[in-house]
């Protein structure tokens, strides 16, 4: 009778438990296995606690949009990054947001303009991921366009945010190597 009362012994270190094809019993694991660390990789999410962003100089983006697009449907990384942050895109006025657009995207954008002196080249963009930023909580605070420097300064509220932060400002910057610096 007291037997029947004492805990079963316990389980050694080396081995440790795995669910077996049974609801509610368990199996030892052999050692060296690696108990399924790559099946729960794949079925977490992927989070970062910071949002990540992804910068680039792509020399046109016109002949890569769709690379891009392709990125960002099929890559983890640049599906969930909150900012791409791209230079050297080489448009221009004539140039729409639609052809550039990407799905799930806010388009930001300060082109290279006459008063830079230079025709072309030049450039600075930013995707915002709308699951991070609604795009009513994006201002455009800046947009600089010189024979030195372009610059795109974009202000943030994005949707988790701490209380000490009101907001996350975002600046995007190209020198051309010809830069007086």
């Amino acid at each position: 009778m007291l037997q029947s009362l004492r805990p079963p012994p316990p389980v050694p270190q080396t081995l440790s438990p795995t669910l077996n094809e049974e609801p509610g019993k368990l199996k030892p694991r052999k050692r060296g296995k690696k108990g399924g660390v790559r099946a729960r990789f794949r079925r977490r999410a992927f989070r970062p606690q910071l949002p990540a962003i992804v910068t680039g100089n792509v020399r046109s983006i016109n002949n890569k949009i769709d690379e891009l697009t392709s990125c960002t449907q099929y890559l983890s990384e640049y599906r969930e990054a909150g900012d791409i942050c791209i230079t050297e895109t080489w448009l221009s006025k004539t140039s729409t947001d639609s052809s550039i657009a990407i799905d799930g995207h806010g388009v930001y954008r300060c082109d290279r303009t006459v008063e830079s002196g230079k025709s072309k080249g030049g450039g600075v963009h930013a995707y915002i991921n709308n699951k991070r930023c609604n795009p009513n909580n994006i201002i455009v605070t800046n947009k600089v366009g010189t024979p030195d420097l372009e610059l795109l300064s974009l202000n943030l509220r994005p949707h988790y945010l701490p209380r000490e932060f009101p907001k996350v400002n975002l600046n995007i910057v190209y020198e051309p190597p010809q830069a007086n610096a």
